[in-house]
């Protein structure tokens, strides 16, 4: 696999996503990424961790806006963006989601 497209994290970014995870089994993983290499890509490395959270996939903006703000959803301990979405930037999905709480 090429590491021209894949951007490395470091070892203490990891190390923080994992104890945000760890903190208990029952959280949820949210990703709104619109690449479907990105997106298995992410699924794989987390479990490689062996992160055992439930992870919940979006592959759009409306999709994801959908998911957050609809009462009966579990909101995510974490959630992965691509700030380069097609539809609508991650910057402004996240000033978005911000006006909407």
């Amino acid at each position: 696999m090429s590491t021209d497209s894949v951007e490395i994290v470091p070892d203490e970014q990891v190390t923080r996503l994992t104890a945000i995870v760890e903190s208990s089994d029952s959280a949820i993983i949210g990703m709104a990424l619109d690449g479907t290499t990105d997106a298995l890509t992410t699924q794989r490395a987390l479990k490689e961790l062996k992160v055992p959270n439930e992870m919940i996939r979006m592959t759009d903006r409306e999709e994801a806006l959908e998911y957050l703000q609809d009462k009966n959803n579990a909101k995510p301990s974490l959630f992965l963006l691509d700030l380069n979405m097609s539809e609508m930037g991650g910057f402004e999905f996240l000033k978005t989601v911000k006006a909407n709480e």
